[in-house]
């Protein structure tokens, strides 16, 4: 009886969480929506034969003129999104929050299925707080209209498509939509062939290759090849505008780096707390020393080569997977709040952790957790003010927050066998 009840409370939680949703999805749509405007822009841009890199611009419900952000995607991501220029603004952002919202719910329902020994109530209690750990990263992908849900959800369902169900054209193909709309998941490319499916890395790249040459079927041949340099120009790492930079609310590591070891200006910032002043190239040494060493020390998560592709014991590969996508946002340029939603694997890793552990390892997850919570979701501007918002952005404390989760990660290593018997 009592279980009885507990299963309908949880179903009717889901429903007002759902319902809840519904909502929270509608307002979002009517309000600007960031990022996603630009990409719309993009495809009526192409839909009007102009080139979409560079600033772009779009007249606003009193008819002025008003100017947006750089578009910096693929095109072949423009021309995904023509469709959605034939329909009304609203609409058109209504489905596009969907389909973010939908394919988050389709990786909650991924990752429980990694643990199921863990009760259906567990699951919801995990579910749960993992969301709350990270909801301002939440709020800012859907207000701000970024695809972080998209690529985190393709990159992890690919993953699981090739490693676990053997389905490697599906897992390619999903992998392969990840890089071509965002860059991002081309780490999991030598990661596929540390592991042994060489199989499925093929699909991987040739699907990305075919996801470039698409284009040309709507724009043309010669178009499709001038538009495809200007967009390898724009995301280019080599440039300054990535090696080094210095615009306020960006935690990567050639954010983190200039603002701590340089008195290079600020932006958005009038005073500077850093500790050395090294010169351009200096900061440039350091800041590719720390991406090798984040790189170098995923050798401790994916452990020895497993060139024959056997299958790994699930738990353990969550937990490399975690990892990998959380030093995402750290290792690329030009990382935002909004890309650390990047390590709610790792959040839901440790949760589940706790399930099997003694108290004294208990109370160190949360404090770990805790720690996390409050660098990275307790120091928005609506908390803390002005002052000391803009103090936290200039010290990184979210790029803190990350080696909190990274040691988290270390301490709850997997004490399993690392490669299942086939």
């Amino acid at each position: 009886m009592n279980r009885r009840l507990s299963m309908k409370g949880i179903k009717t939680l889901k429903y007002i969480a759902l319902a809840i949703t519904l909502v929270y999805v509608c307002l979002v749509s009517f309000k600007n929506s960031g990022d996603t405007r630009v990409y719309l822009a993009a495809a009526q841009y192409l839909s009007e034969g102009q080139s979409i890199y560079g600033l772009l611009v779009e007249y606003n419900q009193r008819g002025n003129i008003e100017i947006l952000a750089s578009y910096l995607y693929s095109p072949f991501f423009a021309v995904l999104l023509l469709p959605l220029t034939l329909l009304p603004k609203v609409v058109s952002l209504f489905i596009w929050h969907l389909i973010n919202i939908y394919l988050l719910y389709l990786l909650f329902r991924k990752m429980s299925s990694y643990f199921p020994a863990c009760s259906e109530k567990t699951m919801v209690i995990i579910n749960s707080i993992s969301f709350i750990l990270c909801l301002r990263f939440f709020g800012n992908n859907m207000e701000l209209g970024q695809m972080s849900f998209l690529i985190l959800a393709l990159s992890f369902l690919g993953l699981d498509y090739i490693m676990n169900q053997r389905r490697d054209i599906l897992g390619g193909f999903l992998l392969a939509l990840g890089i071509i709309f965002k860059i991002l998941p081309i780490v999991f490319v030598p990661y596929l062939l540390y592991k042994g499916h060489f199989k499925a890395t093929l699909y991987v790249i040739g699907f990305t290759i075919l996801f470039l040459l698409a284009p040309a079927l709507y724009l043309g041949w010669g178009d499709n090849i001038d538009l495809h340099a200007l967009w390898f120009e724009t995301i280019n790492p080599n440039k300054d505008f990535y090696a080094l930079e210095t615009k306020a609310g960006l935690y990567n590591l050639s954010a983190y780096v200039p603002a701590l070891l340089s008195d290079i200006p600020y932006q958005g910032l009038d005073d500077k707390y850093n500790i050395l002043n090294l010169s351009l190239d200096h900061l440039k040494i350091v800041i590719n020393g720390l991406r090798l060493l984040f790189v170098g020390f995923a050798l401790y998560f994916v452990g020895l080569p497993n060139f024959k592709g056997r299958k790994m014991n699930p738990k353990k590969q969550f937990w490399e997977w975690s990892y990998l996508l959380l030093v995402i946002p750290l290792i690329f340029p030009r990382q935002s709040k909004y890309s650390f939603y990047f390590v709610l694997p790792t959040l839901y890793f440790l949760l589940h952790s706790m399930t099997t552990m003694s108290k004294k390892q208990i109370w160190i997850n949360i404090t770990i957790l805790a720690t996390y919570f409050i660098l990275s979701q307790l120091t928005s501007v609506n908390i803390i003010g002005r002052t000391l918002y803009d103090m936290s952005q200039f010290l990184k404390l979210i790029t803190y927050s990350c080696v909190i989760l990274i040691i988290g990660l270390c301490i709850n290593k997997p004490k399993t066998q690392d490669v299942l018997e086939e």
